[in-house]
């Protein structure tokens, strides 16, 4: 796992379909995997309009508590305009905020994203990282490409110090 702090990275916006979910939910009733089932099935990228690159993010946003509590999950693109939102699909702000940026390993990218999670939250647990429960973001670029030798990168907000 590689860690590096960057300062205040710039918002952006994104378009794509979202759910509420909690990670226990995620567990029981595969909410996320349905919702990503649904993202590639549904041929959602290729119907946003006005995206700036092709990386897809998933935005974890609108936290009730903290990862033990419900929150919403955006699977999109970023785009440079939300002026036209297609039917079926919402609009989001990531705002403007300090971020930890952890990069996986390679390997099957499912797995490699699970893991990554596993190492954000002992870090959390061992009061290593200070998250601001704001709005956080994985980012499946070219380096995800190839979904068995894929790394994915997580954007955790944290709270300034």
């Amino acid at each position: 796992m590689n860690l590096n702090q960057i300062e205040h990275e710039p918002g952006f916006n994104v378009i794509g379909i979202a759910i509420r979910t909690s990670n226990n939910a995620a567990f029981s009733d595969n909410s996320i995997g349905n919702l990503w089932q649904r993202f590639f099935a549904e041929s959602v990228f290729a119907t946003i309009p006005h995206k700036i690159d092709h990386a897809i993010v998933a935005v974890y946003y609108d936290f009730a508590t903290d990862r033990n509590g419900e929150y919403n999950l955006l699977l999109g693109a970023r785009v440079s305009s939300i002026d036209e939102i297609p039917m079926g699909m919402i609009a989001y702000h990531v705002p403007s905020q300090k971020r930890a940026i952890f990069v996986s390993e390679s390997g099957p990218v499912g797995q490699v994203c699970f893991d990554l999670w596993k190492k954000i939250w002992l870090l959390e647990d061992d009061n290593k990282l200070n998250r601001a429960y704001s709005a956080d973001y994985e980012l499946y670029d070219e380096r995800s490409k190839d979904r068995q030798n894929a790394q994915v990168a997580i954007y955790i907000g944290v709270k300034s110090t």
